[in-house]
């Protein structure tokens, strides 16, 4: 018992293993180190939270609090910046998705979502962290927040849903089995005001227009909604009293694909002109080396006849003789 106790006040003792923060953040060292539990386990469980940490870091009398998420991938880090994001700060160049306030940081970085309170390192000391993060991931970020329209749009309202826990938590009035997330649906949904009060905007994008206009005919037993289709994306109005601020809502939405490509789709075709052209080119260059070769060697043997005294005889054609054989 003794033993197992003392085993026990030893493991309460140790500090504990970070996940996120180093102990050493160039010349700041971490001082306190806290694991945390935070609520709504579903849409946490849905986004695919790993670790979540906050630490205290000093340097002298410098002193900052670092918290940070790791996620699944970069579009649930995104997720996370939305739906944590604090009220009333400004946007900032630290990343794609950043905030700033004073010496207050709130941004993402892969598959990272990070707030720094107290102090801003510059950007070298921001890369020194970035290579100690575990299990970084970067990927580019969903376009369908950028199909919002941006008139009318409520500051910080936009929540990104990959499933039925965020959604039934963002907007409870759309029921998971009409958006269908087995199917790969995503969502991004936002408050915009009316005279008549707020209305809520969700756009739905599946793989296919196929599945979307599958999907549209679901929304559309809905009461209380408007629906529109436009490509792979479903918009649904959720709660307009003013069926003219809806209509117009919808109609500023509209699917626009964004397709690059990075290698030719099919080989260029031969000019045959060209390549008859280059066949003379070929043959008339092959001719020029006969003329000068040919010329080198008469050189050659004009010389050693003149000045070298080479005899006629000895430079005379090997022949058969076959006249002889007769």
């Amino acid at each position: 018992m003794l033993a197992t106790a003392a085993l026990l006040a030893g493991l309460l003792a140790s500090p504990l293993k970070a996940a996120i923060w180093p102990e050493q953040w160039w010349s700041f060292k971490r001082t306190s180190l806290e694991k945390l539990t935070p609520g709504d386990q579903g849409v946490w469980q849905e986004y695919g939270l790993k670790e979540a940490e906050r630490a205290t870091y000093e340097d002298g009398a410098l002193k900052f609090t670092a918290t940070g998420w790791r996620v699944n991938d970069t579009t649930a880090a995104m997720a996370v910046f939305q739906w944590q994001r604090p009220q009333g700060w400004k946007k900032s160049s630290l990343s794609e998705l950043a905030l700033e306030n004073g010496p207050n940081a709130y941004f993402t970085f892969g598959n990272y979502v990070i707030r720094l309170e107290g102090y801003i390192p510059d950007e070298e000391k921001r890369q020194i962290l970035f290579v100690q993060l575990p299990r970084l991931e970067r990927g580019p970020l969903p376009t369908l927040p950028g199909h919002l329209p941006a008139a009318g749009l409520d500051a910080n309202s936009e929540r990104y849903i990959l499933g039925p826990a965020s959604l039934e938590h963002f907007e409870p009035r759309l029921p998971p089995s009409a958006a269908a997330f087995h199917m790969g649906a995503e969502a991004q949904i936002a408050q915009y005001e009316s005279t008549k009060g707020p209305v809520t905007l969700a756009l739905f994008s599946y793989p296919t227009p196929a599945m979307a206009k599958k999907q549209v005919l679901e929304f559309g037993k809905l009461s209380g909604v408007l629906v529109k289709r436009t490509g792979p994306m479903i918009a649904v109005v959720v709660g307009g009293q003013d069926a003219d601020f809806s209509e117009r809502l919808l109609a500023q939405v509209n699917y626009r694909a964004q397709v690059s490509w990075d290698e030719q789709t099919k080989p260029v075709e031969p000019n045959m002109g060209d390549v008859i052209l280059t066949a003379f080119k070929f043959a008339g260059l092959l001719m020029v080396v006969t003329l000068l070769v040919g010329a080198m060697m008469a050189g050659v043997r004009f010389f050693g006849r003149r000045y070298l005294g080479w005899e006629k005889e000895g430079e005379a054609l090997l022949t058969l003789h076959l006249d002889d054989r007769r």
